[in-house]
């Protein structure tokens, strides 16, 4: 049975942070691939809020994002 991944939110505190780098260094590759997704499915929600981006080019690239890095739709 997959292993489902867990979710870490890293806001407002950097890398360097203590804390936040052994969270980080715990999460199998996996994990971090999918937190790696999260955040760049965010960014691109955030450029279509902002209209930096149409609907259609958010659809494909999240369409491709997912394909690319083996996600399942959320």
């Amino acid at each position: 049975m997959k292993q489902k991944p867990l979710t870490f939110r890293f806001e407002g505190k950097g890398m360097d942070n203590t804390n936040d780098s052994i969270a980080w260094s715990s999460l199998t590759h996996e994990q971090k691939n999918h937190q790696l997704f999260l955040k760049q499915k965010e960014l691109l929600d955030q450029f279509l809020k902002t209209g930096a981006i149409s609907q259609v080019q958010h659809d494909k690239s999240l369409h491709d994002l997912i394909e690319q890095m083996g996600e399942a739709k959320e």
